[in-house]
């Protein structure tokens, strides 16, 4: 962690004017004590450290951690339906690699930096974070309208899925609810709707020996060529590779 102790002397020139919040939370204390005392010298940002595992607060722009805080955030999300706020995240592991996270999780994460990477890589990485956090709209579905149409597209995940449906639950106009949908979690409904058939795919792949073809028309894709093009699409490899690494893992 010493890259991250360095004086930012290199660090770009400008840097956010208004101050925004963010978030440290690692598993390992002494990598959260480098993290945050390097953001510390970055102007226009408000380093708060999260004592042990948990969700930072609503205010958060950006989330700077670990894959193991990553999943926590993503797994406790889920549990709440969504938030209409959510802050940008960057991973600080061992490596950059995002093989071993979920797709859910990889979809999270805005920037992926290793322990050793350049003091001046992560400021510069927090530093457009920001910029991107103060950019977007605020507005978006409430939380509990965002809840009550992910359950529904969970429910439905091998079915058409309407979005005069997905509006009617939101109580809104399909083109209002289509907005603030994307505004809430970064894509439109249908997209959302095919990376969330992607990830039920995945754990039927690794739970189970049911063939690619069933696996792909039990979720609702056309056929298997589309499912495996969005799924090599979304997780970097096909679903046969997918497969046969975690084979090789359990072995």
């Amino acid at each position: 962690m010493s890259c991250l102790l360095q004086d930012p002397s290199s660090a770009p020139a400008c840097w956010p004017s208004r101050a925004a919040t963010v978030w440290v939370a690692h598993s390992c204390p002494i990598v959260s004590a480098g993290v945050a005392a390097a953001l510390s010298r970055l102007p226009g940002c408000n380093v708060r450290v999260c004592e042990g595992p948990g969700w930072p607060a609503a205010d958060a722009a950006v989330l700077v951690g670990d894959v193991d805080a990553l999943r926590v955030m993503v797994t406790r999300q889920a549990g709440e339906g969504g938030a209409e706020a959510r802050p940008k995240v960057v991973v600080v592991d061992m490596g950059d690699d995002a093989s071993e996270a979920s797709p859910a999780m990889q979809r999270e994460v805005s920037a992926w930096l290793a322990l050793d990477c350049r003091e001046e890589d992560l400021l510069a990485a927090v530093s457009g974070l920001i910029d991107t956090h103060r950019a977007r709209p605020r507005a978006g579905l409430a939380p509990g309208a965002l809840r009550r149409v992910r359950e529904h597209i969970d429910a439905h995940l091998a079915e058409r899925v309407e979005p005069a449906a997905l509006a009617a639950l939101a109580g809104l106009s399909e083109c209002h609810f289509s907005r603030a949908f994307k505004q809430s979690l970064g894509m439109p409904p249908h997209r959302y709707l095919m990376a969330r058939r992607v990830e039920a795919a995945a754990g039927l792949i690794r739970d189970s020996d049911r063939p690619l073809v069933d696996i792909a028309l039990a979720l609702g894709f056309s056929d298997q060529s589309h499912f495996t093009r969005l799924f090599t699409r979304l997780n970097g490899e096909t679903p046969r590779d997918f497969r046969r690494r975690h084979r090789e893992r359990a072995a």
